[in-house]
């Protein structure tokens, strides 16, 4: 076993590979974070290996995404250390990638009209006011709901992991939102 660990999946390092006359062969590995705690909670290993999962689906083969290993990496922090519950960490990660896509949804103003969000209906990848609202079909977000999603997603990572005492959205509603985060990935592939 000449590698041990170093080569488990979710442990970054630096890996020192080499050409030999007909393929590449990996020499060394100088392993940064194994993420070992995370393994030791069945639920938020799961959630980890989602979360690559749908790095793998919904990022094109072979073309590099190298500007979403950083979220990927401190979203695993943020995930390993237990400070934020797993859902919101999970709408944090979503929310991020998307971001860094020019996707991600306005949380503090109107999708429709423009006008700063307190009550707002989460539909089809947007917020929306409820003038703006409608008929449409989606999860109604209470303002304070709202402003947790908007916490969670734009605080560094040292300031979500000192955040405590959240009100607390409801797990099943971030669980519902953070889905149509993903719809929203799997619609643009």
């Amino acid at each position: 076993m000449r590698f041990g660990g170093a080569t488990d999946p979710l442990v970054w390092g630096t890996f020192h590979i080499y050409r030999g006359p007909n393929r590449w062969y990996l020499r060394d590995v100088d392993v940064r974070k194994d993420f070992l705690p995370l393994r030791k909670h069945p639920s938020r290993i799961r959630r980890a290996a989602e979360w690559a999962a749908s790095l793998v689906k919904y990022t094109l083969p072979g073309h590099a995404s190298d500007d979403l290993l950083p979220i990927f990496y401190w979203s695993l922090c943020v995930l390993e250390s237990g400070r934020l519950r797993e859902d919101l960490a999970g709408w944090r990660f979503y929310w991020r990638w998307l971001r860094n896509w020019g996707l991600a949804p306005d949380l503090e103003r109107c999708q429709g009209c423009g006008v700063p969000l307190g009550e707002a209906l989460f539909s089809e990848g947007s917020f929306f006011c409820a003038q703006c609202s409608g008929g449409r079909q989606g999860l109604r977000l209470s303002g304070q709901d709202r402003g947790e999603l908007f916490a969670v997603s734009v605080l560094g990572h040292e300031r979500v992991l000192a955040m405590e005492g959240l009100p607390g959205i409801d797990p099943g509603k971030a669980e519902s939102c953070t889905r149509m985060l993903i719809r929203t990935l799997s619609d643009r592939m």
